[in-house]
């Protein structure tokens, strides 16, 4: 029995793909399951699109992923949880990976890569070989992909949940960070998922990128994020 969590601002377009892989796994290992979707104050028509596709919506006005994300937590009902972003999409067997890093009892929590499907084939080698690197600094510092992890209900309570004072930049790495104390968090490669790449398209591949690296080491080292603002991008 699975929950799944996605937040979502004016995701009108993206969801229905979202659902849709989602069902496709669940249907495949026959789980049961539930799809929360959160509605974070949009302003199209996100949580009429998520009814219509038969989820369970709820709404949190104040805007911020962290917020989205633990007022899906608070209404989900099942011991595993998944958090997913409403622009990605679930390949084949990415359950499979899931549960059977989480079967495991000392690990809390699975994380797995998001490979950008709008990218040209050579940024996708480098945003690759950047989890590379990231899984060597993963054995010391763990980490979370934000909008691609699973984890388990007790051991997030014991946590203390997500940190809401962080909106976007860090968010994942702050929840990587809470966890790391509670158990072991796995990143694996097989667990991927298929997602947009409109932030680095509209802000650049460089530029995104480094502001991920800079914000995940200043979590670590700091506690706190680097980067404070942030800009929505949707695909118009």
């Amino acid at each position: 029995m699975i929950s799944f969590v996605i937040p979502a601002y004016n995701e009108e377009r993206s969801l229905p793909n979202c659902l849709d892989s989602i069902r496709a796994e669940v249907k495949r290992v026959r789980y049961d399951y539930e799809i929360i979707v959160v509605d974070n104050n949009s302003t199209d028509e996100t949580a009429m699109v998520a009814k219509l596709l038969g989820a369970k919506v709820v709404s949190e006005l104040k805007k911020g992923v962290t917020r989205a994300r633990q007022t899906g937590f608070e209404a989900s009902k099942y011991d595993i949880i998944a958090f997913i972003d409403a622009d990605s999409v679930l390949p084949r067997f990415w359950l499979d990976h899931a549960i059977d890093a989480l079967d495991d009892p000392r690990v809390v929590a699975a994380s797995g890569p998001v490979v950008y499907r709008d990218l040209s084939l050579f940024k996708r080698f480098v945003t690759a070989s950047f989890y590379t690197i990231a899984c060597l600094f993963h054995l010391f510092m763990p980490m979370l992909q934000g909008g691609n992890f699973i984890l388990k209900r007790s051991a997030f309570i014991q946590a203390g949940g997500f940190d809401t004072t962080i909106e976007f930049y860090g968010e994942d790495t702050a929840t990587g960070k809470r966890l790391s104390k509670v158990g072991k968090i796995v990143f694996d490669y097989n667990m991927y998922v298929n997602t947009s790449a409109r932030r680095m398209q509209q802000e650049g591949l460089v530029s995104t990128g480094f502001k991920y690296i800079l914000n995940y080491l200043w979590i670590w080292i700091f506690d706190e994020p680097y980067t404070i603002k942030y800009k929505d991008h949707r695909t118009e």
